[in-house]
């Protein structure tokens, strides 16, 4: 590989990697705990989760990004003090968000999929994972409900819905998260450990 083709790989993963400010200002507080910058570390945390609670989209990557800049926070609090008993809802709530919303994600790919080639690679734990988003505490959150309303039939189907576009059936636009998904429950530990 020659020197110009090394270089022109690692522009275009710089220009990718940098193409989104809240991604960027997240690793910027990454490398800032790594080097033990503390100062720095929470004058960019506390901006970028004042920027990220201003962001409209929650969508999944919203939430793998809350829990990375969580962790990010409490690996500096127990570098500090590693007796200190920090809450974990935080990051339980944010990655209990992403998996269960790129979970059901992928069901609708694998529903559309089928539907297309006419294939059947349907997962045991999929309808067990479809009933968990169903609970009402998941249903608030958009990340997880837009997938219950709409394009995964599997959830219509559970659900008794024929006709998506005729049902009753709503997702809320804003969500009414009483903490920072630190209320939430855990994924049941079938689903947590898929399988």
């Amino acid at each position: 590989m020659s020197y110009l083709h090394r270089l022109l790989e690692q522009y275009l993963t710089v220009k990718e990697v940098s193409a989104n400010d809240l991604n960027n200002r997240l690793h910027l507080a990454i490398a800032y705990r790594k080097r033990g910058m503390t100062t720095a570390f929470e004058r960019t945390r506390t901006s970028l989760e004042k920027a990220m609670n201003e962001q409209p989209l929650r969508d999944a990557l919203f939430y793998q990004n809350s829990f990375q800049l969580h962790w990010e926070k409490y690996r500096t609090a127990t570098a500090e003090n590693p007796a200190a008993l920090l809450p974990l809802a935080d990051l339980a709530g944010d990655i209990d968000v992403y998996y269960l919303s790129t979970r059901l994600r992928l069901i609708c790919f694998a529903m559309a999929q089928q539907s297309v080639y006419r294939a059947d690679n349907q997962s045991f734990m999929e309808s067990e994972l479809v009933a968990f988003a169903e609970q009402e505490e998941w249903m608030e959150v958009p990340a997880v409900a837009i997938y219950l309303a709409t394009g995964c039939s599997k959830c219509q189907q559970r659900r008794g819905i024929s006709n998506p576009s005729s049902s009753n059936w709503s997702v809320p636009l804003v969500s009414s998260r009483r903490t920072r998904c630190g209320g939430y429950t855990s994924l049941p530990s079938t689903i947590a450990s898929g399988g």
